[in-house]
């Protein structure tokens, strides 16, 4: 296995690398992966894991977004288009 990453370009070791964080930051990919290794999410089914998934992400979206561009965390929602219920969610976060 050695020989190979000896042997392989940079560029392609880097888009290999970016191919497999897509992957395994999919929701569904990583849902299972949560479920089958972290034991507080066990008992979750499939479902209610990626919803967690996709609520952290949106948090992290939103708070990215707030620093680059800047502006407020309403305004961050309205560029990231998200539902009512993804700015609930958001918004118990911030609040708490």
């Amino acid at each position: 296995m050695d020989g190979v990453i000896e042997n392989t370009s940079t560029d392609m070791i880097i888009m290999i690398d970016k191919l497999c964080k897509r992957i395994l930051g999919h929701p569904e990919v990583l849902g299972r992966i949560m479920k089958g290794f972290i034991k507080e999410v066990e008992n979750l089914s499939l479902e209610e894991i990626m919803k967690l998934i996709k609520g952290k992400k949106n948090i992290e979206h939103v708070r990215n977004s707030m620093n680059e561009l800047p502006c407020s965390m309403q305004r961050a929602m309205d560029i990231l288009k998200l539902t009512a219920y993804e700015r609930k969610e958001i918004e118990k976060y911030f609040h708490s």
